[in-house]
């Protein structure tokens, strides 16, 4: 049985979920996020809602080693990993309906793990020259081939909001920062486990 406050959460399609696990893989994109200057990066994954309801039963999709579309309890209770919940409330019910629906049309596309070493290298190229570079990212075109937050990024680009940036070169952290910030957007969770 879930806690009162987490019964109470209903999930709308196009809701986003950053999550922050432990793996090498997590610990390796939350490193090569941060921005310097800022501090160290709290997510590195980000999912979306495709179908709604309460934690139990909504349905999300993310780039995993392909991209997948399963339940969210099933794929985070009692997994240790935490999330955290968004909603853009400028969107309208027939945006929130295609951005799922083109998100969960991408299943079984496979995952960019490449763009991870894109991600390795513009870390790099910032720290020695000392300013945000997106150079790798930039000129990565492997469009077949989502990583997480470029497949929520590019859907939500197609109703209009763009994320923080061109799509192409979002990442976890960056569509985090942007929805913290934004009056459009509102915390449905806190960063928690749900058990």
């Amino acid at each position: 049985m879930l806690e009162p406050d987490l019964a109470a959460i209903q999930l709308q399609p196009a809701d986003l979920i950053f999550t922050r696990g432990d793996s090498v893989v997590g610990t390796l994109i939350r490193s090569f996020t941060t921005e310097q200057g800022e501090k160290r990066s709290v997510v590195n994954h980000v999912a979306g809602v495709v179908h709604g309801g309460d934690l139990k039963s909504a349905i999300i999709c993310e780039a995993l080693h392909r991209v997948t579309v399963r339940g969210l309890w099933q794929g985070y209770a009692d997994t240790g990993t935490e999330l955290t919940i968004w909603r853009c409330n400028s969107l309208s019910q027939h945006a929130r309906e295609a951005i799922a629906v083109n998100a969960s049309g991408r299943k079984g596309q496979k995952y960019g793990y490449i763009k991870i070493l894109f991600e390795a290298g513009d870390f790099w190229l910032t720290k020695v020259r000392g300013k945000k570079t997106r150079f790798f990212r930039r000129f990565g075109f492997i469009d077949s081939m989502p990583i997480c937050s470029r497949l929520w990024a590019e859907e939500y680009e197609k109703v209009g909001i763009a994320l923080g940036g061109p799509a192409r070169e979002m990442d976890p952290d960056d569509m985090h920062d942007w929805v913290k910030q934004s009056p459009a957007w509102e915390k449905i969770l806190p960063l928690s486990r749900i058990p």
